[in-house]
């Protein structure tokens, strides 16, 4: 039986290590993809200390009801959502994860906002 490793950019939670540095009162624009083939699992990506907006779905204008500052999103399987990140209140490290209880031990990146 094989078993599924469940992983943001390939990558296991390490919480010595750290995936993005953005600085104090930037913005970033992120692209998250769900690559799930294999088991079909929707995501709910989410972000701590740090709002976003919708860019694009799929290459497509945001739907409604994704306008708007957000905290979470919802990623089904193939699908790809750009977001803008804004990184203007807190300093130092924060995650972002799949925000499922089952799946946020090992979907989990450390992110730390630097001056």
């Amino acid at each position: 039986m094989t078993r599924c490793q469940l992983v943001i950019n390939g990558k296991v939670f390490d919480p010595d290590r750290i995936d993005v540095r953005p600085r104090l009162g930037s913005s970033e624009k992120w692209r998250i993809h769900n690559a799930d083939k294999l088991l079909g699992i929707d995501h709910s990506f989410h972000t701590h200390l740090a709002s976003f907006r919708v860019l694009d779905r799929n290459g497509k204008p945001q739907p409604s009801g994704e306008d708007g500052w957000k905290d979470t999103l919802w990623v089904p399987p193939g699908e790809t959502v750009r977001i803008l990140p804004r990184f203007v209140d807190f300093l130092g490290r924060f995650v972002y994860q799949c925000h499922f209880l089952e799946h946020v031990h090992s979907m989990m990146s450390t992110t730390e906002v630097v001056r």
